[in-house]
């Protein structure tokens, strides 16, 4: 299985906040092959 690693996109120069872009991820959660940034994680749980 192939992994996953999203990065935070559109976070610091964009001038997004992990809160902001941590949501779209939310179904992410449960998929095992996907690994979340921490910052996401601590928005999202």
């Amino acid at each position: 299985m192939v992994a996953i690693w999203p990065v935070r996109i559109g976070c610091g120069i964009a001038g997004f906040a992990d809160k902001e872009i941590a949501p779209l991820f939310i179904k992410a959660i449960d998929v095992q092959n996907i690994h979340l940034p921490e910052s996401f994680w601590n928005e999202l749980v």
